[in-house]
């Protein structure tokens, strides 16, 4: 019964969004499917970590409106892809702490949720500084949405995100609400370092790795091959295969082992 309830209500959620155009048809299964797992796996509150995280989000990503942005791969719906990308990495932390050490993967889940939470509020936010971005291995002032660029108000964000993430997750566990055993407020400040480091990572690999594309038509930085999907662009660094999707997986999966090893240590 608790299987059919969370299909339901993952299935719910995720048609709510598609209508709502923040997710494509794709990215509404795939948060479905992720959804499910999540609830089934571990338990409505590790659902309600990452339902926080979706919805603010999908909510902030709405800013878009009044603050595009040229550098964006795709647009404000996001797809299978962008789906597994943030959320890949918590939903093998659910799966596995349905075998096992449930304690240690609630905190790795939690730090994968932390960093995809502060790595997009940061983005969704940054866009509104008034001062332009700078490279973070640089300091050299870049355009707002390069990978790799930071702002004060865009670390302000990806601090309050992490945090958010950090402190609902040591409410669940003071409230008894999952099976955990470490102390709560250990865990608080596990998963809100972990978010952060998370974002901190993605910086760095989109400062230095990842694939960077110029549009010659426009003489913009894009993150895709094709800028406003008709436009060839031309890579002019890192790795192609180091898309912004992969970097995104790189962030997650950093803030489930900060947050896990974090645990470990403080037990």
């Amino acid at each position: 019964m608790s299987g059919t309830l969370a299909c339901a209500a993952a299935a719910l959620i995720s048609f709510l969004a598609y209508r709502r155009h923040s997710l494509t048809a794709s990215g509404a299964l795939s948060a479905a499917l992720l959804g499910t797992i999540v609830v089934v796996a571990g338990g409505w509150w590790w659902g309600a970590l990452l339902v926080t995280f979706f919805v603010t989000s999908s909510a902030l990503s709405k800013t878009r409106r009044s603050r595009p942005d040229p550098i964006a791969a795709r647009g404000q719906r996001r797809d299978a892809i962008q789906v597994l990308a943030n959320g890949g990495v918590a939903g093998l932390c659910a799966l596995l702490a349905a075998i096992g050490h449930r304690d240690l993967f609630f905190a790795a889940f939690a730090g994968a949720i932390a960093a995809a939470t502060a790595d997009t509020w940061a983005t969704e936010l940054g866009r509104f500084s008034r001062r332009p971005p700078r490279l973070l291995t640089t300091g050299r002032v870049v355009n707002a949405g390069t990978s790799g660029a930071v702002s004060l108000l865009g670390s302000l964000a990806s601090v309050l995100g992490a945090l958010s993430i950090g402190a609902l997750a040591t409410g669940i566990v003071a409230l008894g609400l999952t099976d955990y055993s470490p102390r709560p407020l250990a865990l608080g400040f596990a998963v809100g370092a972990a978010g952060m480091a998370g974002s901190i990572m993605d910086s760095l690999l989109g400062a230095t790795l990842q694939a960077a594309y110029t549009c010659p038509a426009r003489g913009l930085p894009a993150e895709v091959r094709l800028h406003c999907q008709t436009t060839p662009t031309l890579l002019t660094r890192g790795q192609h295969w180091l898309t912004n999707d992969v970097v995104n997986g790189f962030a997650t999966l950093t803030g489930a082992l900060l947050a896990a090893s974090v645990v470990v240590i403080t037990r």
